[in-house]
């Protein structure tokens, strides 16, 4: 199988928000955790829900559990 390699636009949203796959997906880190940098950190990172961004070239779309939205990044030549 051969190496795809597809950029990315990673946008996010103000102010801060979380988006859980579900009602017992949760994320409470203590002050702590957060002032010492030992909370769950790869867990902001998670994909929680791709869907259909309507893209030219059939590519899903997706938010992070940080609320960030991935898009692939579709080059296109100016002219």
């Amino acid at each position: 199988m051969s190496e795809v390699n597809i950029p990315i636009l990673i946008s996010n949203f103000k102010p801060f928000r979380l988006i859980s796959r579900d009602e017992s997906d949760t994320w409470e880190p203590s002050l702590e955790e957060i002032n010492s940098s030992t909370y769950d950190y790869v867990k902001l990172h998670r994909v929680s829900k791709f869907f259909d961004a309507h893209l030219p070239k059939p590519m899903p779309a997706c938010f992070g559990f940080d609320g960030c939205i991935f898009s692939p990044a579709l080059i296109t030549q100016w002219h």
